[in-house]
């Protein structure tokens, strides 16, 4: 059962500090913990899933919005940490600590658009956010370019014959 605390659902979940979740992981296991599946002497097997109760999600997610799936996006992230502001640039997904609350970011990928969230007036911290990808930026700008593309064909052409 130790072994399920440490890797609570693949890692995106921790046990919350709240009195009421402590109590719940605290009658999980305790005062004695069952010999074996079948021993409900001590121990009823519906206490056994207590622990449940005091999970909480702490994973931070990015979603594409055109293809519905999480996405890895540099974002400036502002925590208040002891009432002071701190920013600092991560990559999400982003495992979100229980000591700071997060309160704005703004998304500084290259390949999505600019975009500010606020979340200061929200109780919890936000667990997800929906991006979109500038698609122009699939196109190289060099192609874009009549006179680029010339050279670099002439260039090509040359290379070939050098080859030959």
């Amino acid at each position: 059962m130790s072994i399920g605390f440490i890797f609570l659902g693949y890692g995106n979940y921790t046990f919350n500090k709240e009195d009421m979740s402590i109590a719940a992981l605290l009658i999980s296991i305790y005062p004695m913990f069952p010999n074996a599946p079948g021993d409900n002497r001590w121990h009823l097997q519906a206490l056994r899933h207590f622990y449940v109760l005091a999970m909480e999600e702490k994973i931070f997610h990015s979603v594409d919005v055109d293809a519905n799936k999480v996405v890895n996006v540099a974002a400036r992230m502002t925590f208040l940490a002891d009432g002071e502001y701190q920013s600092e640039d991560m990559n999400t997904p982003v495992l979100l600590q229980e000591s700071k609350k997060l309160t704005h970011i703004k998304i500084i990928d290259e390949d999505y658009y600019d975009v500010n969230f606020s979340f200061e007036k929200i109780q919890g911290d936000p667990k997800v956010i929906y991006i979109k990808r500038k698609h122009f930026k699939d196109i190289n700008p060099k192609l874009l370019n009549p006179e680029n593309v010339l050279t670099t064909d002439i260039t090509q052409q040359s290379i070939k014959n050098n080859l030959v």
